[in-house]
């Protein structure tokens, strides 16, 4: 296996270096990375690409006796001792950022602060060396040649890993998911390979080692961005869904109070606008509509006679007792309140309702004589709400009709005043209400009998 890699290292130096030198462009390109960690991570990528790239050049004129030869596996050479430790300072940079990121850490650990000092003496020392042949020297045919202290130089690069390794193992489950396995990569395999690049000389293992934790640095930190957006996104969409809750449950309680102030207008009639929005619904949960469109339902028959607002309430509480000219002021309450309802654009359904469940199926209704499907569905549904809720309701002193009474009076009107569709649905929540409690507006046990009848 070794002679294999020694064999192909320099094509693999080569690869490694286009992949680091990919992972820099990456990393320079994305935005979405803090700050510091973002500088920190590509000097550790760009750091990667140079030491691959002077490394392979320092093999190939080693023994070369040429001049160019003489600058190259010199400047080579201490560029990859250099490099080396450079890439091992912005880890230890990097791995300063994910830990002072975490809110249990208030200040930097001394061990990476040690570390960081320790990496910066082991510059000092390469820069000495290239001057002084401390390390490392070459003869005339400019082949490389180990020192007798050449040991020296693999001191800081296994020490300080091993250090780095400690803390990050001290602190392994305060470190996000996504990083650990990069974490402990990075200094554990430049360590191990150092150690046998010492014993099997002419092998650049120590490099690579370097090259594939700085790419797999950069994957899992991409993973890791990716998973910290992921749980950003769901957390402002929580935040946007309570928001929306929020501001619905709002709308919902001034429609109400707005719907039960129009009520009150006429002391006959109250509780009539809920009543009807709730049947409204009923009949659309029946008719398999989704909950989007029984919602839809709810507000229209809540707001159906929202127009009455302009109405005088004296007209309004002589409602069937009205001469000509006070029915034809009344009658205006449809277009009003389509006026009223048509300014609300985030719920654009909400005016139909209002303006057309006085029309009746048989085109003989106001305010434009709509017939059938022209009259549009909601207000169909809306009408045979408004008149259950009328018969079925204590009015001028009046008792609620007899249920059979309503009944009959549906049937009657079916295809005629309502479409049979919801008549027939309406029909049906009676033939189930043995009991009559929906005109007592029993929430509770009504929608208990809908929910029988959408399973049936």
């Amino acid at each position: 296996m070794f002679d294999l890699i020694r064999d192909h290292q320099l094509d693999i130096l080569l690869a490694l270096s286009g992949a680091c030198g990919i992972c820099a462009f990456f990393v320079f390109i994305t935005r979405f990375f803090p700050g510091k960690k973002r500088r920190h991570l590509l000097m550790i990528e760009l750091s990667a690409t140079g030491l691959l790239l002077f490394d392979r050049c320092a093999t190939i004129f080693d023994g070369d006796p040429s001049a160019v030869a003489f600058w190259m596996v010199r400047i080579g050479n201490g560029a990859v001792f250099f490099l080396t430790l450079l890439m091992v300072y912005f880890f230890n940079l990097y791995l300063t950022d994910v830990f002072t990121d975490n809110e249990d850490i208030l200040v930097v650990p001394k061990r990476l602060k040690m570390t960081g000092a320790m990496c910066i003496a082991g510059m000092v020392l390469v820069v000495i060396a290239w001057f002084t042949g401390m390390y490392y020297s070459f003869d005339a045919s400019n082949t490389y040649q180990r020192s007798s202290i050449f040991f020296v130089s693999y001191i800081f690069p296994l020490i300080v890993p091993v250090i780095q390794l400690s803390f990050v193992a001290q602190y392994y489950k305060k470190i996000h998911r996504g990083v650990r396995l990069s974490l402990f990569v990075f200094p554990l395999m430049p360590m191990v390979a150092s150690l046998f690049q010492f014993m099997l000389y002419g092998l650049m293992l120590t490099d690579l080692a370097l090259a594939f934790a700085a790419v797999l640095l950069y994957v899992m930190a991409l993973f890791d961005i990716n998973d910290t957006m992921e749980e950003t996104r769901q957390v402002e969409v929580a935040i946007l869904k309570k928001e929306e809750n929020a501001i619905f449950t709002l709308f919902e309680q001034m429609v109400t109070a707005f719907a039960e102030a129009i009520d009150a207008k006429d002391g006959n009639s109250k509780g009539h606008a809920r009543r009807v929005a709730d049947y409204s619904r009923w009949l659309s949960e029946v008719a398999g509509k989704n909950p989007e469109e029984c919602e839809a339902a709810y507000f229209s028959g809540l707001l159906h006679d929202v127009g009455k607002i302009s109405v005088p309430d004296r007209l309004i509480r002589n409602r069937w007792n009205l001469d000509e000219e006070g029915q034809e002021v009344f009658d205006r309450h449809v277009t009003i309140g389509r006026d009223i309802l048509s300014r609300i654009t985030e719920f654009p359904y909400l005016p139909d309702a209002a303006a057309y469940h006085h029309e009746n199926y048989d085109g003989t209704g106001f305010p434009e004589k709509l017939s059938g499907e022209r009259i549009p569905e909601l207000a169909r549904i809306v009408a045979v709400a408004d008149v259950y809720d009328i018969m079925s309701s204590i009015r001028d002193g009046r008792e609620p009709l007899p249920q059979q009474t309503i009944r009959e009076e549906i049937v009657k009107e079916m295809g005629k005043r309502f479409d049979p569709t919801y008549a027939k649905l309406m029909i049906g929540l009676i033939d189930e209400d043995r009991d009559y409690q929906m005109r007592e507006h029993a929430e509770e046990e009504v929608e208990e009998l809908v929910e029988e009848l959408t399973c049936g």
